[in-house]
């Protein structure tokens, strides 16, 4: 008796778990499609500029990077100087990883005639595994997937879950649904006003450990690029600090000298920055009095190396 008992609750425990699994999922599905729709119906703001750049930009030149790709590029001076269309795909708090994987997506919809990938100081010592978070509500996009992986081991898993790429939006989903901004259709880019406080530079610190796998992505897209045939420039912009040692500069000019459609460009220790504190907001931008002298004087580097390669 005891023991059909037994048997009962056991069966009716078990029937009450895959319920539970079931409702668990179902939630899980709902909630996920749910924020993925209204995730792709943001048309305003930073989550918007990423899917612009990623679906929709279809400008001559395009610039990658991290918040001092956002800042330091202005897209009126590089149309008037380069006689291009361009579109800033620069994203805050980003890195290599990031930028790779929007170029391969944008790259794989069309071919833009130039590209500006911009590079921390840094770059390969910087580990941005906890900064890919941004690319997760793209999962479905198959030149986007590989790079997700990097974020942690168990990305597969997660991605299961179809609320797990969008966990972290909720806030941002519902406020850019309920704003009233207009349609973005900028160019991405974004001036920052004032000056910093020190007048005198960063003296930078020992750059900290190589990490390898960028270095393999950093080649991977240059080889990618060059195949292409797409003029390609790396570029690492001004930034407030004295660089005694980069090895992330000597690593991204080494392999740039490798492919014919790759160029290299570094402003680090240029004294005419590093003796006016006025264009710079904080010691890694420049406001936008400096982003434009910057801009002005990278167009004309372009065009003297277009000009000797035969570049049209």
């Amino acid at each position: 008796m005891y023991k059909k008992q037994e048997i009962f609750e056991v069966k009716k425990f078990i029937v009450k778990l895959i319920l539970l699994c079931f409702a668990l999922v179902l939630a899980d599905f709902i909630m996920g499609r749910t924020l993925k729709h209204y995730y792709f119906k943001i048309n305003s703001g930073s989550l918007f500029h990423i899917t612009f750049a990623i679906d929709s930009t279809n400008a001559e030149t395009l610039v990658f990077g991290s918040s001092r790709a956002i800042h330091h590029y202005v897209p009126e001076i590089f149309s008037n100087e380069l006689n291009t269309t361009f579109y800033n795909c620069g994203e805050d708090a980003t890195g290599l990883i990031y930028s790779a994987a929007l170029i391969k997506a944008v790259t794989a919809r069309y071919k833009p005639k130039r590209i500006l990938l911009d590079i921390l100081p840094f770059e390969f010592s910087f580990d941005e595994s906890d900064r890919l978070s941004k690319l997760l509500p793209y999962q479905d996009n198959p030149a986007i997937y590989p790079y997700i992986l990097s974020i942690s081991p168990y990305e597969k898993i997660k991605l299961v879950s179809q609320s797990y790429p969008f966990n972290s939006l909720v806030t941002s989903i519902i406020s850019r649904n309920l704003s009233k901004d207009k349609l973005q259709t900028t160019e991405g880019y974004l001036e920052l006003d004032g000056t910093i406080d020190s007048v005198k530079p960063l003296l930078s610190e020992e750059e900290g450990k190589i990490i390898h796998q960028k270095i393999k992505i950093y080649k991977d897209i240059l080889t990618y690029l060059n195949q292409l045939h797409i003029p390609t420039y790396i570029v690492i912009s001004p930034f407030y600090a004295e660089v005694v040692t980069s090895k992330s500069e000597v690593i991204a000019k080494k392999y740039c000298q490798t492919y014919k459609n790759v160029h290299f460009i570094s402003f680090i220790n240029r004294a005419d920055y590093l003796k006016n504190y006025k264009l710079f907001k904080d010691f890694m931008h420049l406001n936008n009095f400096g982003a434009g002298k910057f801009s002005e004087e990278l167009c004309e580097q372009i065009k003297i190396i277009e000009k000797k390669k035969g570049i049209k």
